[in-house]
């Protein structure tokens, strides 16, 4: 123990800016009271606080987030003061500090609780007959320190473990006094981050969790995306080194699907703020888990190309090993940190992929056209979870019924598309002679019809050239339909048009193309022109083209 000396305690957790403030009116009051000692216990934040050492007479230690009672206890392990006294790290102390202290403590007193201001405000914290009522932080005493001894915080503790500790160590019986100079400011408005402020929050419960759940290698990333490359990444790797190594995933929020997905490999549990010891914790590029987190080694895995997407990154205290995906990320983090990971690209695992299944269909989506039937197929095909995308082309949108179907505009003419199809799906109560069906049938593309009369008569034949499936959808040949059907010929059938028709030879194609005059008869820009017409103006153009101009009320012939 240094005789005549004052060990300043502060625990600081993401307060550097204050801390900072508090150094530097501490030293220069020490030019005239010079035997003073600043302990800075980091408190596992995520700045940077080596910066303390460079002060004089300063000790600086970071340890594992603890909260401020843990930090105080580490504080007293390194005092090595005859007085005692601490700070909240974002509070503000005056010029009057060191003076104060030093005289009351070279007078003799064992402990001196003081007045305080709140933002400036004295009236907030009067003094009463009972010093704990008002000065119930410890930052409103100065001690002697074997008045202390061997009493130390209550981790367990988040609030008023300060009032807890004091009604231990003040004893009444010894040298006490109250002085009313004031030398503290407790920083209330805007100091939002502060413990009481969480607290009434709801982000902090009154103690500290104390369970404490171990593990192997812990990832941790904040949201489960229904689609990315990260997701992508967790899932392979747990795929590939799921039953050799033991792999726990962390998230706070995300998509459940794709959550369950990569849980049939690897163990994912949803991040409950409940501390967490492992061998190996690997971060993304949010590290805030890791304030609860203590590992035998931190990772950080580069993901993305930081500096073309704008990322502002400070590198974690407490992170050892760098790992980037690829060549550039690395490139692009050490330009931008000064830190050049090193590079680990992502696993992949690839089952056998199966054949997708491709249906086609141009329908109203309304009873009559079988929507239920369409919604009883995809349900079946999803229950076998046959792979299948199934093209829709309606005006009839709505909800789709199953991920697997998209809905298309429709379009004149899909027989590039029928052609490319695996089946063509149509399942109406009836048809009276179904187009898309026969030009599927012309194509070589077999389909799936329900049981209409002119599905026969147009030739549709069970298990050869197509599935007659029954209204009722009873009976659906699942496997027969994605195990495919061989190529079959077909021949349309005779129609009898020619004979219907009179005859003689079309002039239409001629007639279309033959010139005459229009006479503009409301104001329009004329694209072929490239300009606009004006009421009266006369011009020559085709019969096609001047049809469709008086179709719009634009001209009239001449």
């Amino acid at each position: 123990m240094k005789n005549d000396w004052l060990s300043v305690i502060i625990p600081a957790y993401n307060t550097g800016e204050y801390v900072r403030k508090q150094i530097e009116q501490l030293q220069s009051q020490m030019s005239e009271f010079p035997n003073v000692e600043i302990i800075v216990i980091d408190d596992g934040g995520a700045e940077d606080m080596s910066w303390v050492r460079d002060y004089p007479n300063t000790v600086m230690k970071r340890k594992r987030n603890g909260g401020a009672a843990s930090a105080r206890n580490a504080g007293l392990e390194l005092a090595t003061g005859e007085y005692i006294t601490f700070l909240d790290s974002d509070d503000e102390i005056y010029d009057n500090y060191l003076s104060i202290i030093f005289g009351n403590m070279r007078a003799g007193w064992d402990w001196v609780s003081y007045d305080w201001e709140c933002d400036g405000h004295k009236e907030w914290a009067e003094q009463t007959d009972d010093p704990l009522m008002i000065n119930c932080a410890v930052w409103a005493y100065s001690f002697r320190a074997d008045v202390i001894g061997t009493n130390r915080f209550k981790e367990h503790m988040v609030l008023e473990e300060d009032q807890e500790w004091l009604h231990r160590v003040l004893d009444p019986n010894k040298k006490h006094f109250h002085d009313t100079r004031i030398f503290y400011n407790y920083r209330w408005a805007g100091n939002d981050n502060s413990v009481v402020h969480r607290y009434l929050r709801g982000e902090l419960g009154r103690e500290r969790i104390t369970t404490v759940l171990t593990y192997k290698n812990v990832l941790f990333i904040n949201n489960v995306n229904s689609i990315g490359g990260i997701e992508s990444m967790l899932l392979y790797l747990g795929k590939k080194y799921g039953e050799t190594h033991d792999i726990t995933v962390f998230y706070r929020t995300g998509n459940e699907e794709r959550i369950e997905y990569i849980r049939r490999y690897v163990r994912v549990k949803k991040w409950n703020n409940i501390p967490i010891k492992c061998k190996r914790a690997f971060f993304n590029l949010d590290t805030s888990f890791i304030d609860l987190v203590e590992a035998d080694e931190y990772y950080q895995i580069i993901h993305a190309d930081y500096k073309a997407y704008g990322i502002k990154y400070t590198p974690h205290p407490d992170v050892t090993h760098y790992e980037a995906v690829s060549e550039n990320n690395a490139k692009s983090f050490e330009e931008l940190t000064g830190i050049k990971p090193d590079i680990c690209h992502n696993p992949i695992v690839l089952d056998k992929p199966k054949k997708v299944l491709h249906l086609i269909s141009a329908t109203r989506l309304t009873w009559e056209k079988g929507r239920a039937r369409m919604e009883e197929l995809a349900r079946m095909l999803d229950q076998e979870k046959i792979p299948y995308i199934w093209d829709v082309y309606t005006c009839d949108k709505g909800v789709s019924f199953s991920q697997n179907v998209t809905y298309k505009d429709p379009r004149m003419d899909i027989t590039d598309f029928i052609a490319d199809a695996d089946y063509l799906v149509q399942l109406s109560d009836t048809e009276g002679w179904s187009y898309t069906i026969y030009e599927a049938l012309c194509l070589g593309t077999p389909v799936i019809v329900t049981d209409f009369p002119s599905a026969h008569e147009m030739g549709v034949k069970n298990g050869v050239n197509g599935f007659i499936l029954p209204m009722d959808m009873s009976k659906v040949p699942i496997d027969a339909i994605y195990k495919g059907l061989k190529k079959f010929k077909y021949e349309p059938v005779e129609d009898g048009w020619g004979e219907l028709l009179e005859p003689g030879k079309s002039d239409y194609a001629k007639e279309m193309k033959k010139p005459v005059d229009v006479k503009t008869v409301r104001t329009y820009f004329d694209i072929p022109l490239n300009k606009t017409m004006q009421p009266g103006e006369v011009q020559t153009v085709t019969m096609e083209r001047a049809e469709k101009l008086i179709d719009m009320g634009l001209v009239t012939f001449k």
